[in-house]
């Protein structure tokens, strides 16, 4: 994270992020909330300075704050490092470090070991290396683990990371309010051991602040309701709620067997029809519909098709909806992945008793919905 610039003199200088560090340890992103120990090395090599001025400019949200306790120093090869202490007060992204000088006609600047410093050689007054800009991380907040989480909107890649194979908690989808059991599995990641019951609507738009989308998607299908259904011939982003069913556990006692909603292709992905691996979903913020090499791996740690309706899969046989019936329920289940095998079909994870797999369907078939943490 580098900034370059040719100020008076003819001098070409660059400050570059050193470390961050928190409560003396370093860490890769900046934090709110808690004091960030900033430091910066340059490449100029100097003799006498005053203090600069630093403070970091966000752009989402806008905003400016300032870096105290500023030391100018030199690293063990002689070139000028900055180091400043600020406490961010929210999560922010577009985060700059701006330096400006704040010296006097009588300093002196040698850059790049070109020159000797303390010599004649060096370039003198009013701080002719000019401001520095320096590109930094994202401030976002520490991970929780899945334990301490509260909303489905609260899980990143390092909480799930953190968190013990085996962890299982009930989260709400701020969205619409509803709740999902998720867990961390053997294969290392975090799922949903629940199906998708987002109702999507063309007067609410989701947003990239509560759902795994790049910018604001307003649907184009409002989710049907009831026992009948038609125009599932072709992939127009539509969805569907059959009411409160349940599969494997009919008794309605554990919501881990609640069939959700079923969705075409281009629903579960956002409004994405593609042929390249789609990056955005329905899924909760946090969350993903899973690429087909991770359903590949939930097999390999240990799914089968012997096991995929218990514990800790609880995967239903809910069946698809296809022309205007739903069809296998019961029987088979189906769940989409977010990875296309063409301009009409997408990868999908199938099961029944004794067969587990993945494979090559079309798009317009309206399936179940599993997410998995992003990462």
């Amino acid at each position: 994270m580098t900034y370059s610039a040719v100020v008076d003199g003819g001098i070409i200088t660059n400050a570059t992020l050193t470390k961050i560090e928190i409560d003396g340890a370093e860490v890769e992103n900046m934090q709110p909330e808690v004091e960030n120990t900033l430091t910066v090395t340059t490449n100029l090599m100097t003799n006498t300075y005053g203090t600069p001025r630093v403070y970091l400019e966000t752009t989402n949200p806008a905003g400016y704050q300032e870096c105290g306790s500023v030391v100018v120093g030199r690293n063990e090869s002689g070139y000028m490092t900055i180091t400043c202490k600020v406490t961010p007060t929210q999560a922010a992204t577009g985060v700059t470090l701006h330096i400006v000088p704040k010296g006097s006609s009588d300093d002196r600047f040698c850059t790049d070991g070109t020159y000797t410093p303390d010599t004649s050689d060096c370039e003198a007054g009013d701080w002719k290396w000019g401001s520095l800009v320096v590109d930094l991380p994202d401030i976002t907040p520490p991970p929780i683990p899945l334990m301490e989480q509260t909303y489905m909107q609260d899980m990143t890649p390092g909480g799930c990371a953190i968190s013990n194979e085996g962890d299982t908690k009930r989260l709400i989808d701020k969205r619409d309010g509803k709740y999902y059991w998720v867990a961390k599995l053997a294969d290392g990641n975090c799922w949903m051991t629940q199906n998708l019951d987002l109702d999507l609507s063309t007067g609410t738009t989701l947003t990239p602040d509560n759902t795994n989308i790049p910018s604001n998607w307003p649907p184009s299908t409002s989710t049907t309701t009831g026992s009948s259904f038609s125009g599932y011939s072709t992939d127009t982003g539509k969805s569907h709620d059959p009411g409160n069913v349940y599969y494997e556990n009919t008794s309605g006692t554990d919501q881990h067997y609640h069939v959700g909603n079923y969705y075409q292709w281009s629903a579960a992905t956002a409004g994405y029809t593609g042929t390249s691996q789609s990056t955005q979903s329905i899924c909760p913020k946090g969350w993903t519909l899973p690429r087909q090499p991770q359903f590949r791996q939930l097999i390999n740690s240990g799914l089968s098709g012997s096991n995929f309706m218990n514990a800790p899969y609880y995967l239903l046989r809910g069946g698809r909806l296809g022309n205007s019936s739903l069809n296998n329920a019961g029987s088979w289940g189906y769940y989409w992945s977010s990875t296309p095998g063409g301009s009409s079909r997408a990868y999908a994870l199938g099961f029944y008793s004794g067969y587990v797999n993945t494979g090559n369907d079309t798009r317009y078939y309206g399936y179940s919905v599993r997410c998995v943490a992003a990462g």
